[in-house]
């Protein structure tokens, strides 16, 4: 399930999982243990690196604006002052 590359460091596969499950499931989905599971990881691993649902959501987050920078140019970003 997880998009990460192989080479993919451990949060990197963490946060991609969880990007994975938060577009599989919904919110409902995420849970620490789903994300070890789909990242491949032994368990735990995702509450040592983000022991809360709010440090989880906001290390997806960070990783889909990280993959998102990469795909657009910095003329293509949205102008937050038009709203477009």
């Amino acid at each position: 399930m997880s998009a990460a590359p192989a080479n993919a460091s451990r949060p990197e596969r963490v946060a991609d999982a969880a990007l994975a499950l938060l577009a599989e499931r919904g919110m409902r989905g995420l849970t620490h243990r789903a994300v070890d599971e789909a990242a491949g990881l032994p368990q735990g691993s995702t509450s040592n690196l983000a022991r809360t649902r709010q440090a989880l959501l906001d290390l997806a987050v960070r990783r889909l604006a990280e993959r998102e920078a990469r795909v657009l140019a910095p003329h293509e970003w949205p102008d937050p002052r038009t709203g477009g």
